[in-house]
């Protein structure tokens, strides 16, 4: 055994020790945190091979020097090349995330799940989200929560009621399909079908940082469709910016996609508007959250508008106030926009753009939104610029001429 190769800690795992020299698999409950081979057996006496399982552990206390030893669940720590294949097996489930109510269809439609992880996608606040393939080569989407004592309710409920919600009332184009979910003794987990790169990663591709004003309108018009829809079935997304708006994978490229409903709440059920509450904390990110959410009061559907107005002119023009701290500044600032917007929009036709700040800021919180208003001042917007369909528009990472976005830059990147 001395060619057992000298692993960095910070990247080692049993679940790599076992791919590379093994060759078997370890469930992913098994990368949560193992204190001691004791404690391994309490947890694996049933589905693992003990032997093997020792086997590992001893292999790791004798060559690397561990005692005790933590490994993190599944993507706090770097995955090094080739990734680590982490199985996630859940027993009576369909792929589609449904439950069967009939005790027979467990045999048959039923079946363990597993997920390899094939690459990070990204992080977050509150967990990481991961590229996973079935073992009918099928790839997804996997979004992790680390469970925490002081967050009861975890975030991925409301993703979950959301799409769910989505789904089984609208066909929309903008929102990607639940798969499948479960709870593990550290984290949370759902599977979604897979999307393409958010907006602030592509703007970062570009030479200036920005994107075209025809993009910024295109986007705020399948966005605007998107809310409609979300705001429709009594939902508010409160954290409209441009890393929760994606665009489709492989040829859907020309769609965008509303993603990340944790910050998301209920707005209205059953016809009847909640009522707001009287002490309302901070939601959103501060440079693209309303002045109602500033100003500590509770959210409603205009206030997903004025944020998607932000949005826009972060892509093309970008917000004078992104890189400010002090929220004080950010919010008068934003109050400056209502009286002088010539140079906050600048190529996004200030006339109507100011139009839409001023419709939205009339709307009370019981008040019904317009999405047509809003809809008609974006393509009055798009007309002054002599754009013919935002519908069609190419957007600029469609745009064979553009090098930054050229077939070779994205793959790599992404």
């Amino acid at each position: 055994m001395s060619d057992v190769p000298d692993y960095d800690r910070e990247e080692y795992s049993v679940q790599g020790f076992v791919n590379e020299y093994l060759d078997s698999r370890i469930s992913a409950e098994g990368m949560m945190c193992w204190q001691r081979p004791g404690r391994a057996k309490q947890l694996y006496g049933k589905s693992c091979a003990s032997l093997s399982l020792y086997f590992c552990i001893s292999l790791l206390q004798n060559y690397i020097g561990l005692d005790t030893f933590r490994i993190s669940s599944l993507a706090r720590q770097t995955i090094p090349r080739p990734f680590r294949v982490v199985s996630i097996e859940e027993s009576g489930r369909r792929p589609d995330g449904h439950s069967s109510s009939n005790p027979h269809d467990r045999g048959s439609h039923l079946r363990s799940v597993r997920y390899t992880l094939e690459r990070k996608l990204g992080d977050g606040r509150f967990g990481c989200v991961y590229e996973v393939k079935t073992e009918r080569k099928e790839r997804f989407a996997m979004k992790i929560e680390w469970k925490c004592a002081e967050r009861v309710d975890p975030r991925l409920g409301m993703e979950i009621l959301v799409l769910r919600h989505i789904r089984q009332n609208t066909v929309s184009p903008h929102y990607v399909d639940f798969v499948d979910r479960s709870s593990k003794p550290g984290y949370y987990f759902m599977v979604t079908t897979i999307v393409g790169p958010n907006l602030e990663e592509l703007m970062r591709l570009r030479h200036n940082k920005k994107c075209t004003h025809q993009t910024a309108l295109g986007v705020a018009f399948q966005v605007l469709a998107a809310l409609k829809d979300l705001h429709g079935l009594g939902f508010i997304h409160r954290d409209i910016r441009p890393c929760n708006l994606n665009i489709g994978p492989g040829n859907r490229t020309h769609f965008i996609y509303l993603m990340n409903f944790g910050s998301a709440a209920v707005y209205r059920k059953a016809r009847r508007v909640r009522k707001p509450r009287e002490n309302v904390a901070f939601r959103g990110t501060m440079p693209f959250t309303s002045l109602s959410s500033h100003n500590k009061k509770e959210q409603c559907p205009k206030d997903d508008l004025e944020s998607l107005v932000y949005t826009i002119v972060q892509m093309c023009n970008g917000l004078p106030w992104i890189n400010e701290k002090n929220e004080d500044s950010v919010v008068a600032q934003k109050k400056k926009v209502r009286e002088d917007s010539d140079t906050f929009f600048r190529v996004l036709h200030p006339p109507s753009m100011r139009a839409i700040l001023t419709y939205l800021d009339k709307i009370g919180y019981y008040d019904l939104v317009d999405h047509d208003i809003v809809k008609n001042l974006i393509l009055k917007a798009a007309e002054n610029e002599k754009f013919e369909s935002l519908k069609a528009c190419d957007f600029d990472w469609e745009d064979d001429s553009d090098s930054s976005f050229s077939s070779t830059s994205m793959r790599e990147r992404f």
